[in-house]
């Protein structure tokens, strides 16, 4: 199973939002084994861009410590509005 997760941050906060999951997602990728990857969409809007953390072939439990990371980072206070969780099952 795949977990894709994407929200809004303001153009400015780019580089410290890239630094916090970046740094992140190196404890968790050590911790289980995975690859992670993020993504922002090239174009902002209104002042904001679209990032997306992507987590391949996680296991089941994976959200529990995800959350437990994040709440080790200051991303919530650069993130506008939710953070959407979404995910996918290989076909």
């Amino acid at each position: 199973m795949d977990l894709f997760i994407y929200y809004k941050v303001r153009t400015e906060y780019a580089i410290p939002l890239q630094l916090e999951a970046s740094s992140m997602q190196s404890a968790l990728a050590s911790k289980f084994n995975i690859a992670p990857a993020l993504k922002c969409r090239l174009d902002p809007k209104d002042g904001y861009h679209t990032w997306m953390e992507i987590y391949p072939d996680i296991p089941i439990d994976f959200e529990s410590h995800l959350a437990g990371a994040l709440s080790k980072t200051n991303l919530s206070n650069l993130i506008e509005g939710s953070r959407h969780v979404e995910y996918f099952l290989n076909a």
